[in-house]
């Protein structure tokens, strides 16, 4: 007789790296990132191996990040209606295979690679082959998404992540966030972009989060070395995410005030790297082309201090 110990985790088989005093666990459901630590100190606001991730914690966002209007899109002449897994707004979010079973592909003590087929499906018509490769080496995690697109015609595509970082705080009121941006996305209350303005707030400098609620997506973002960061510090400590400047034009910040469970309310910064905004399937803005058997390829990763 099976006991609880014996049941498989909400988000299936745990596969963990570890080196240069970073550790990784990475997770079968969704292929994403649930664990991450420097030190033994947490870099990522992840969720227990008991729990089914909550808030999009860790996920792999594509063949779209964010949102679809009304899940409905046209491409080459086709229109398609996706299922709304976003319910509350009439929305398709965050893509298709977050709640996929991925496969370890291979692994060693610091680096591994998972992966998933996405199939054609009511609402998308492709096949797409999705790898991520974890690496860890003295500079902390680095991610690198490959997706292939395997099917005889040409899909639209997009792809982000969805990391919370933390850098030890109890709450994001204690915290300042930096990062140089100079755009952002205005939004309807459906969270469809509307336009962009000038950023209403001036993180370059490190601004404290206290009082400062954002669910909002920046663009003509700061780059150094061909990459932009963005960082979390509390006290002493800092994490910093970065990623490749020239594939991901925009990044989603998103403090956690409209999460329905008030504990994980303000609970980590999710720092959303991606290729193109919400709603791009429609818009076309960021949106790529993978042509038949075409490749994408762009890393980010995260640091910590």
């Amino acid at each position: 007789m099976s006991t609880l110990n014996d049941l498989p985790a909400p988000s299936g088989e745990q596969w963990t790296i570890a080196a240069h005093g970073y550790e990784a666990t990475v997770v079968e459901v969704g292929g994403g990132l649930r664990h991450l630590t420097h030190d033994k100190r947490d870099l990522v606001c992840g969720y227990a191996v008991e729990a089914m991730a909550d808030a999009a914690r860790g996920h792999v966002l594509t063949p779209w990040p964010n949102r679809i209007d009304g899940g409905r899109y046209s491409f080459d002449g086709e229109d398609y209606l996706l299922a709304h897994t976003e319910p509350g707004l009439a929305n398709a979010s965050h893509g298709l295979v977050q709640w996929l079973a991925w496969d370890l592909v291979e692994r060693s003590t610091h680096r591994l690679t998972v992966g998933v087929t996405l199939h054609p499906q009511p609402g998308w018509a492709w096949t797409l082959r999705v790898e991520m490769t974890y690496s860890l080496d003295p500079d902390g995690l680095t991610v690198t998404p490959n997706v292939t697109n395997l099917s005889s015609t040409a899909c639209p595509f997009g792809f982000g992540a969805h990391p919370y970082l933390t850098a030890g705080e109890s709450s994001l009121d204690d915290a300042a966030l930096t990062l140089d941006v100079a755009t952002q996305l205005t939004v309807d209350e459906r969270l469809i972009p509307t336009g962009r303005e000038t950023s209403t707030h001036d993180f370059s400098g490190g601004l404290p989060l206290e009082g400062v609620s954002l669910d909002t997506c920046f663009t003509d973002i700061g780059v150094t070395d061909g990459r932009w960061r963005a960082s979390v510090t509390s006290g002493s400590r800092t994490t910093t995410l970065w990623a490749d400047a020239s594939a991901y034009r925009y990044v989603q910040t998103f403090t956690g005030d409209g999460l329905p469970e008030p504990k994980n309310r303000r609970s980590g910064l999710a720092v959303e790297p991606m290729t193109c905004p919400a709603n791009a399937f429609n818009t076309g803005e960021g949106l790529l082309t993978l042509a038949p058997g075409e490749t994408w390829s762009a890393p980010f990763g995260i640091t910590g201090a």
